[in-house]
């Protein structure tokens, strides 16, 4: 593993690499992981290769697990291409299983249906080590009628009569609107858009970027 020791002090990796030999191991996988530097960051490069030469002199197979994940400052950086996802469980920490439906009513026409998001979530496949969520805009809004337990008669979109709030200190989001009174009584939910500090994979210009860092590596 390269992590923030060796990115502090190169000089590791030849020892590193001569035990692992000495072990009688045939080859060794670098997988750049728990350090501070984003892996396209020529510093990095420079500790791959260094890393790659120290085991090809101590006669390893050499390996490297490249995840474009640990990349996504840079990717982003660059591109503007982030991941977006969509939170609906009203407390981050709320199971989901089907039967605590994140809804809120229509009431005098008006509706607020709140949600609460996770200020991180730990993750070791990004250089930060937490995924950061940040609300950016609305996805769909949805009013519904009910007519049994588990049973909808009626789905309408009302995405358009909605409105975002997003209440930094308590890391809420509200999602409001005033509708016509023929839906009365029914349920709304809500499906808010949110950026992360993660990559878009389905991104157009990430990936050409990432081809040149792999050439990089092959070269």
């Amino acid at each position: 593993m390269l992590g923030q020791k060796e990115e502090e002090n190169p000089s590791l990796v030849e020892g590193q690499a001569a035990d692992i030999a000495d072990a009688g191991f045939s080859g060794a996988l670098l997988i750049p992981r728990a350090g501070r530097l984003d892996l396209r960051d020529p510093a990095m490069l420079d500790l791959l290769q260094r890393a790659a030469d120290a085991g090809k002199s101590n006669r390893l197979a050499i390996w490297i697990m490249a995840d474009p994940r640990l990349a996504s400052d840079s990717l982003i950086e660059e591109t503007g291409e982030a991941l977006g996802v969509i939170l609906i469980n009203r407390h981050p920490d709320d199971p989901w299983n089907g039967e605590n439906l994140n809804v809120a009513r229509i009431e005098n026409r008006r509706f607020t249906w709140k949600l609460e998001y996770p200020e991180s979530r730990p993750t070791h496949m990004h250089v930060s080590g937490a995924i950061i969520y940040t609300p950016a805009g609305i996805e769909r809004v949805y009013a519904f009628k009910r007519v049994g337990e588990g049973l909808v008669e009626e789905v309408r979109d009302i995405t358009r009569y909605a409105r975002l709030y997003h209440g930094v200190p308590a890391r809420e989001v509200e999602v409001f609107g005033e509708v016509d009174e023929s839906l009365e009584g029914w349920d709304v939910i809500a499906f808010p858009r949110f950026r992360t500090n993660f990559f878009d994979y389905s991104g157009k210009d990430v990936w050409p970027l990432w081809e040149k860092y792999v050439q990089d590596l092959l070269d």
